[in-house]
């Protein structure tokens, strides 16, 4: 009788952690922003960023189980095409609907939740006329909306805009950023290197003989002859800079 007692309860216990193992696999949801610009009206247009995009979102689901219905896929054409029929408002990658999208998935996500970002288009720097002199550059990167801003800026997103909204994200949530562009590397945290260093660019100032660091850079200095070397041209790698923007 107790070797009886003891399996029966063995077993209940066995069944009431499968319960939660179930419990846990159905509250858990993987919600994913891929975003491709390929900016097709400009002289500038990218070739490959919205590819980028569907390809990370086909391995997003196939292999890394997120459910189609929790993958948002922004882009300004259809994949393999340089230009093609027109893609639906609510899917093209505007400043808009970028941040509104990055914003949904952030407000639905739940701890324990997991949530992956990315964007492949262009990066730039950007000087804010309205700081003070030589405080250093904002990093930014550009809609393929960008040349409607209003009164005649150019509109852009500062990546401490996206940086703001992925502070909302619950606690226990995982949190995956991949930026298929340059400058994009304060976009998370300025001490968030591997080995725990500042990542370099980062504007330092000194105060009473003290040094500081703020989330602003340093000028980028691009050396254009590099995209005219011989194996740069062999496989067409492009730059994925503007030049800085006012």
């Amino acid at each position: 009788p107790h070797r009886r007692t003891h399996l029966i309860t063995y077993t209940s216990l066995v069944q009431r952690r499968r319960s939660c193992f179930r419990l846990l696999a159905v509250v858990m949801v993987k919600r994913a922003l891929c975003v491709g610009c390929n900016y097709p009206s400009k002289a500038f247009g990218l070739a490959g960023a919205v590819n980028d995009a569907f390809l990370i979102a086909e391995t997003l689901q196939v292999h890394l189980g997120f459910r189609h219905e929790n993958i948002c896929v922004l882009h300004d054409v259809y994949p393999g095409q340089k230009k093609s029929l027109k893609v639906e408002p609510a899917k093209c990658p505007t400043r808009v609907n970028m941040l509104f999208q990055l914003q949904q998935i952030v407000r639905n996500t739940r701890p324990g939740d997991v949530l992956f970002f990315s964007f492949s288009g262009y990066g730039l720097q950007v000087d804010d006329m309205d700081g003070y002199q030589d405080e250093g550059y904002d990093e930014a990167i550009l809609p393929t909306d960008f040349v409607d801003g209003r009164d005649g800026d150019y509109s852009v997103i500062i990546t401490n805009d996206i940086h703001d909204i992925l502070l909302g994200v619950p606690q226990n949530v995982v949190v995956t950023v991949l930026m298929d562009c340059d400058h994009a590397t304060s976009l998370i945290d300025v001490g968030g290197t591997m080995d725990g260093s500042l990542v370099s660019g980062l504007k330092v100032s000194t105060f009473c003989g003290l040094k500081a660091h703020s989330a602003k850079m340093t000028l980028a200095n691009h050396d254009r002859d590099v995209w005219q070397e011989e194996k740069a041209r062999s496989v067409k790698a492009r730059p994925r800079f503007q030049p800085v923007m006012e």
